[in-house]
């Protein structure tokens, strides 16, 4: 999942992607399809691939999913403003995202808009609720 929030340093903050309560939808997505998924795939278990711009909305998601989340050491910060190292780092985690086998994006974010066109998997676009 990847959860734009738009709250980078210089960026447009809460609304233009998601607002605040909008996070916990990811969490509802995720939770319902972990438990259809796991009633039809005994044995195989479900892991959470968790990617954010702010670092409490990706904690947030990590504590709903205790057990089951993935995510990245990277540094937190838009391509735009970071170091070669980090721009990189993005690139390997869009790839990353792209490589799962469900999706649940931010509905205006460029960054998921590209891992979702690498794969043809099932996908929840999540938009602001007003």
């Amino acid at each position: 999942m990847h959860v734009r929030t738009g709250l980078l340093e210089g960026n447009v903050g809460w609304g233009r992607f998601l607002r605040r309560k909008d996070v916990d939808r990811f969490v509802e997505i995720a939770a319902k399809r972990t438990e259809r998924v796991e009633r039809g795939k005994k044995g195989k278990p479900v892991r959470w691939f968790v990617l954010s711009d702010n670092e409490e909305a990706r904690r947030r998601v990590e504590e709903a999913g205790k057990g089951v989340v993935w995510t990245s050491n990277c540094t937190v910060a838009h391509t735009k403003t970071v170091s070669r190292s980090a721009w990189k780092c993005s690139v390997v985690e869009n790839y990353l995202l792209s490589e799962c086998d469900y999706l649940i994006l931010t509905a205006k974010s460029t960054f998921g808009y590209l891992a979702k066109h690498r794969n043809e998997a099932e996908q929840s676009n999540i938009f602001p609720k007003s």
